[in-house]
């Protein structure tokens, strides 16, 4: 029997609804879909009882066990099912399942476990004033949390500057990660994934850092305090790599052009191209160092008067990967061997002189030590020094006015005059063939030499009519002093 009221189903809460006007007799609505046990029937606002009143067991129609009438007003309302356990109730609680929203939700808090798909905007903090534990979004699962983007597209992080939305960051499909600059548009640190090569100042570094700044030059500052630091910069105009400390300025400079090096210094003296100069700038001195560790093995010193080439042992010098000098640690120089040369001159018997100056050919060798004598009349210095030089000439004359005669003998330095001496002949009477004169000139002295210098003897014994033999061995010697 029909009654009017509520319905008493409580475990039915949602529902769709379908209103209309009855014909004439009309026992049957079809076209209906609902769960059977889930519906209810109105007639004019009165709730019909289930088969007392109307048949609904198919889900697609409903059959009136009393005709109805012309513009009888039916409702049909189909529940859905619902479970009073699963209620919320309006003080809080959880639900374990799905949650669809049709439109907007405001919540103070939002608590999810599991998984929240999105298909449109999710804003967060509109009204909040009191941060999440100082962050806008807390995770407290106990392992890893995510944020994903499975859409196929990137995943962007903006801003807003009061003016538009800033992109700030992209993370797109390949695991590229990009920094944009102030505007939001230009990425100026990047994440290479594919490369692992990580770029700031260009999105397409091309080493494992590389960093564009073609405005003031890249550099990057290692640093213990803000007063405390080191620079390394490659300068924009002249592309010079620089290291630069706080207190000491600029204390090396590498010419990528040139191959040059500075020390001390970013100017480098006389650059040029293939020249290869290594500049090294003190306050008052340089020096260069060559050692292992504390122990120091030689070194270059150099100030404003002077240059030192220094060496605690033996210092020597190479030329065409051949040692062409050395010198020990007393300052000796044993490569070459202190040249020294001896030679002699021999006529073989009384002979006849050429009246006249002429350079006298030593060529009886007895030593050459470092092959610097040339064996006829030349000693060529390898190195600059001061060298002895010793020169004794054995003589004969005969005739008359001997006293007149000034035999003279001088050492030449690439056949100038350096040094030489004149000897008087005296006699009281006229020496025959038979009765000659012997007599012995020395010569000795000590000569500064320049490396490539060359020396000689000249002997010269007047023009006049009396007759100069050659006769006894005459000696030609010199060597390195120092």
């Amino acid at each position: 029997m029909s009654y009017l009221g509520r319905t008493g189903k409580l475990s039915q809460r949602a529902y769709n609804k379908l209103s209309f006007l009855a014909t004439a007799g009309q026992t049957v609505k079809a076209g209906l879909s609902y769960v059977a046990g889930f519906v209810e029937v109105y007639v004019n606002g009165t709730l019909l009882t289930d088969v007392v009143d109307y048949s609904a067991s198919n889900g697609n129609s409903v059959t009136f066990l009393v005709a109805l009438s012309v513009d009888d007003e039916v409702t049909v309302v189909s529940l859905k099912t619902f479970v009073a356990a699963n209620m919320l109730p309006l003080s809080g609680g959880t639900l374990n399942g799905d949650l669809d929203v049709a439109g907007s939700v405001t919540a103070d808090e939002l608590v999810v476990d599991g998984a929240v798909d999105l298909n449109g905007n999710l804003t967060v903090g509109t009204s909040i004033t009191t941060l999440l534990s100082g962050n806008d979004i807390d995770f407290q699962r106990a392992g890893g949390s995510y944020i994903r983007q499975t859409g196929g597209g990137p995943l962007l992080i903006a801003t807003n500057d009061g003016v538009s939305n800033k992109n700030r960051i992209n993370i797109s499909t390949n695991g590229d990660v990009s920094f944009n600059e102030d505007t939001g548009t230009t990425p100026k640190f990047f994440w290479d994934a594919s490369a692992e090569n990580l770029g700031i100042g260009t999105s397409s570094p091309s080493r494992n850092i590389e960093i564009l700044n073609g405005t003031t030059g890249a550099g990057i500052r290692l640093a213990a305090t803000a007063a405390a630091y080191w620079d390394i910069e490659r300068d924009s105009v002249t592309g010079n790599l620089t290291f630069t400390d706080d207190a000491a300025g600029t204390v090396l400079t590498l010419d990528q052009i040139n191959g040059n090096v500075g020390i001390g210094t970013s100017t480098i003296l006389n650059p040029a191209a293939g020249r290869g100069v290594l500049t090294l700038s003190g306050s008052a001195s340089s020096f260069l160092n060559f050692g292992t560790g504390s122990t120091r093995w030689g070194g270059v010193y150099s100030d404003a008067t002077k240059t030192v080439f220094l060496s605690d042992n033996i210092a020597t010098f190479e030329a065409g990967n051949v040692e062409r000098m050395r010198i020990d640690s007393a300052g000796i120089v044993t490569t070459p061997y202190q040249p020294a040369f001896s030679a002699s001159l021999n006529p073989g018997g009384p002979t006849p002189y050429v009246a006249g100056s002429r350079v006298l050919n030593f060529s009886g060798v007895d030593h050459n030590i470092g092959n610097h004598y040339n064996g006829t009349s030349a000693f060529t210095a390898p190195v600059s020094g001061l060298y002895s030089f010793s020169c004794d000439r054995a003589l004969n004359t005969k005739g008359a006015n001997q006293s007149l005669r000034h035999p003279g003998m001088s050492f030449l330095v690439n056949s100038a005059y350096v040094h030489g001496i004149n000897c008087g002949v005296a006699s009281s009477a006229v020496l025959t063939e038979s009765q000659f004169m012997h007599f012995v000139v020395n010569m000795s002295t000590e000569i500064h030499l320049a490396a490539g210098d060359s020396v000689q003897v000249s002997f010269d014994y007047d023009n006049n009519p009396s007759i100069l033999y050659e006769y006894g061995v005459s000696y030609f010697s010199g060597y390195l002093i120092g």
